[in-house]
């Protein structure tokens, strides 16, 4: 990955011209000078197969195949140009069911619009100072869901001997024992 956002390819896929000039100013803007551009995810694949971009930023609603079908295809297909590719999908819909469905899908970022230089830049900025590592399963691949990885710093709680004890009182028990607390 380029160390500065001048370095930095980026493929912009939508399937509005407007949206698409508007990210390009946007991008340059922010100091990133080589955007190239796609009407679709498959206009997309078909620049792919040229030149392989540092980040795509895509529409997620287009016709011939959309944001998350790019994604997938870039996580999945074995004739994606880099599995690791990231993504960040655009839309004007941000409710719950289609954020998990972008970050099931294997997305890395996900932007609302409208648009701004601030959220792009954000939205770059993880993706190249604070990368999350990539998870495969038998039903996922992509970058890690979890967003704030901890390490865990407290006494396990398994094989604690007050758990135990604790596993071992009947529910009366219990209820005794705190309304003695009262």
């Amino acid at each position: 990955m380029p160390q500065s956002l001048a370095d930095l390819r980026i493929l912009v896929v939508d399937d509005n011209e407007h949206i698409r000039k508007l990210v390009k100013v946007i991008l340059r803007s922010i100091g990133v000078t080589k955007v190239g551009e796609a009407e679709n995810g498959r206009q997309a694949i078909d620049i792919m197969k040229e030149v392989v971009p540092d980040v795509i930023l895509s529409d997620w609603e287009m016709e011939h195949m959309d944001g998350l079908q790019l994604a997938r295809f870039i996580r999945k297909s074995p004739e994606s140009p880099n599995a690791f590719l990231p993504v960040i999908i655009m839309t004007g819909q941000a409710d719950r069911q289609r954020v998990l469905a972008a970050r099931d899908a294997g997305v890395n970022e996900f932007v609302i619009k409208p648009l701004s230089a601030q959220v792009i830049l954000s939205r770059l900025s993880n993706i190249l100072d604070t990368p999350r590592p990539f998870v495969k399963s038998d039903n996922f691949f992509g970058p890690d869901r979890r967003r704030h990885l901890k390490p865990w710093d407290g006494v396990e709680r398994r094989g604690n001997a007050a758990d135990s004890a604790r596993a071992n009182l009947s529910q009366h028990q219990i209820n005794s024992l705190i309304s003695q607390r009262h």
